[in-house]
């Protein structure tokens, strides 16, 4: 048993946009846990598109701006829970082959765009991009073994969630001035239905379907309290998300052991980020802005999203884990300041 002891439970992910998503990065790292991942995406076109990606899944469709839907999504996943599953190849559970000294071949190569600021640093989804979309560098070592991931994500499970990934965002920039101050109400208020409300109404109906200690996870922003001007009006939106975790883990405390936390991700490179403006520049910035001049991946937010899902985070509820590789202790770096000096307060040359 690994250290995660994630085998054989089951995990519903809502978000998964692509490859370079953290939603799927995390996906991958349960199955590859030999975890059941039950997918969710917001329409059939998007179930279409991962079916491509990942074949043989048990992937639903829910607008979770759509109470109905969401409710609908509980009952099947509920009926769904417990049974046998097919394994990717055809054979039964029983069948289940054990592969000694797997190749570490991940199934996909190369690099690519994904986050919404900081799951961004935002999330799975953002702006003109349908809820739930999160893209990052794609993880190589998220998946050591393809075929292993394929072969366990279909067993028999528990009867019961061992956990949730909520992976949503969503902002409508399409009109946004730029200046928050001119935000529209309905831009606004749709943003927290699908980024933030998405979550309080996901937790009730999936209360009764989840196991006595499991785990539900978002994916947050780094910081709240900084005005980052080309994230527009979602970090006050991420602050209502941040603050949900919160009042979510005391309200389950009443009648049940479920936790809530939040990865708070610094800015990624993700497929979503491609519809903020300007957000190369912060990005790139962020990046020297690291204790180690490095960019944080996909793959480094998808591993603590992994280990607040498993049981040996026990101990933390109520949280906000901040992953961005230091950049928010560092904004006084030497060489930053060196180079913004020196760009406003240019040397003259004898």
């Amino acid at each position: 048993m690994s250290y995660l002891a994630l085998e054989n439970k089951s995990f519903l992910v809502l978000g998964v946009a692509n490859k370079k998503s953290v939603a799927y990065a995390i996906a991958r790292g349960l199955e590859e846990e030999g975890a059941r991942v039950i997918y969710s995406v917001q329409s059939e076109e998007h179930r279409t598109a991962l079916r491509k990606l990942l074949p043989e899944r048990e992937i639903h469709v829910c607008d979770v701006a759509k109470d109905e839907q969401i409710r609908r999504l509980a009952d099947e996943v509920g009926k769904g829970l417990g049974e046998k599953r097919p394994l990717a190849d055809g054979r039964g559970s029983d069948e289940r082959e054990v592969r000694e000294d797997p190749p570490l071949t991940p199934p996909f190569q190369g690099g690519g765009c994904s986050s919404t600021l900081p799951d961004d640093c935002i999330s799975d989804q953002h702006h003109t991009l349908p809820h739930g979309r999160v893209s990052d560098i794609y993880p190589k070592s998220v998946i050591r073994n393809p075929q292993l991931s394929q072969s366990s994500v279909l067993s028999p499970q528990s009867s019961k969630l061992a956990g949730i990934v909520h992976s949503i965002a969503f902002a409508n920039y399409e009109n946004f001035s730029g200046k928050f101050h001119e935000v529209s109400r309905r831009d606004f208020l749709q943003a927290v239905d699908v980024s933030c409300y998405s979550l309080i109404a996901v937790a009730n109906a999936f209360k009764d379907l989840l196991e006595e200690n499991a785990s539900v996870v978002t994916i947050s922003i780094s910081t709240t309290e900084m005005a980052a001007e080309s994230y527009g009006y979602m970090a006050p939106v991420k602050a209502a998300l941040d603050s949900t975790v919160t009042f979510l883990a005391k309200s389950f405390s009443q009648f049940s052991k479920v936790r809530f936390n939040a990865v708070c991700a610094g800015p990624l490179k993700t497929s979503a980020s491609a519809g903020i403006p300007n957000y190369m520049d912060n990005y790139l910035f962020a990046e020297q802005a690291t204790l180690r001049k490095k960019a944080l991946t996909t793959e480094e937010v998808a591993n603590v999203a992994m280990f607040l899902l498993s049981e040996r985070s026990s101990g933390i509820n109520a949280g906000h884990i901040v992953v961005d590789a230091g950049m928010s202790k560092n904004y006084f770096d030497s060489e930053i300041v060196k180079h913004t000096i020196s760009g406003i307060f240019p040397t003259k040359q004898p």
